[in-house]
């Protein structure tokens, strides 16, 4: 029961981390192309390294 609960819940977070990552990487390439740019990210597992907007 109590290893059952904790798979569940240990589930959850890494389900919330991946679609948290997911939001932000789309609100971040979302905005550089409303201002004309090419949005270039670099991630490492559900971190972003860097992310440059390069706008012409």
């Amino acid at each position: 029961m109590v290893l059952s609960s904790l798979i569940v819940v240990v589930g959850l977070v890494v389900i919330s981390q991946i679609y948290f990552s997911y939001v932000e990487v789309r609100d971040l390439t979302n905005n550089c192309y409303d201002n004309g740019g090419l949005p270039n990210i670099v991630k490492s597992g559900l971190e972003i390294e860097s992310f440059d907007c390069e706008i012409d």
